[in-house]
């Protein structure tokens, strides 16, 4: 996801969702939701001032999302989340939020169905309930090659902020793609490798298990050593659990 801000700590806080995009690894990951004590834990190793509770399932359905909403608040920490938009918890929150990601790939019910994403009519609902508080609120999509202009002109008619994505190549993400959105992997000829995400420290994500790993596309459940994973992109090797992904570049 693409944030305003520098940097900030992610907590996957639930791989449980109540969609099924066909884009989404989350689905073939164990479903359960972070325990409360693992939670307290992950709170007490954050170094940033933002802190996003979001992950491979829907937020709004952990049974303690309002209360590790309130939580960190009042610590004095800026929180942020995502979701599908189809409870209403994020919007009877949405005065302790900092910022809102609402994650719509299409206004037609025909295609939202078809890649997974069900009762578009509600989910519109509950974002257009969200008009009061649009400054606070972007519209996220997913670019699979779907016609964006529709969704982009009703988001900018409503006032929110509008942000797509391509989907990420990387193996652990494509095994669940349609054989036509998988790409060729970028191949580097570069004698030194870079990733925004190292370089900058953009992100502390810490997955639904409590371990932490420098960006929220690593979904490998090895030790993962970001200074060792430096060590290989500055001579041009691409670490093994980030093979594919669109955020290694050539320097």
């Amino acid at each position: 996801m693409i944030f305003s801000f520098m940097s900030f700590t992610q907590i996957e806080v639930t791989t449980v969702c109540n969609f099924d995009c066909l884009y989404c690894t989350g689905r073939k990951m164990q479903q359960k939701s972070m325990s409360w004590d693992t939670f307290l834990q992950v709170c007490e190793k954050i170094n940033t001032k933002v802190v996003s509770l979001q992950g491979e399932g829907e937020p709004t359905l952990w049974p303690r999302f309002r209360q590790a909403v309130s939580y960190l608040t009042d610590k004095g920490f800026l929180v942020t989340t995502i979701t599908n938009g189809s409870t209403t918890k994020h919007i009877e929150l949405i005065d302790k939020l900092h910022a809102l990601y609402v994650s719509i790939d299409s206004l037609d019910e025909k295609e939202a169905s078809k890649i997974g994403r069900h009762n578009l009519a509600k989910v519109l609902t509950n974002l257009q309930a969200l008009k009061p508080h649009s400054k606070k609120v972007t519209v996220t999509t997913v670019d699979y090659g779907q016609d964006l202009k529709p969704l982009e002109s009703y988001c900018k008619s409503l006032g929110f902020k509008w942000q797509s994505q391509k989907l990420q190549q990387k193996k652990d993400y494509t095994e669940v793609y349609p054989m036509h959105w998988i790409k060729p992997p970028k191949q580097h000829i570069s004698k030194k490798l870079r990733c925004e995400y190292l370089d900058k420290k953009l992100l502390d994500f810490y997955n639904i298990d409590g371990l932490h790993r420098p960006c929220c596309f690593i979904k490998s459940t090895h030790v993962c050593d970001p200074l060792d994973m430096q060590r290989k992109l500055n001579v041009g090797i691409v670490p093994h659990s980030c093979l594919g992904c669109s955020k290694i570049e050539g320097v």
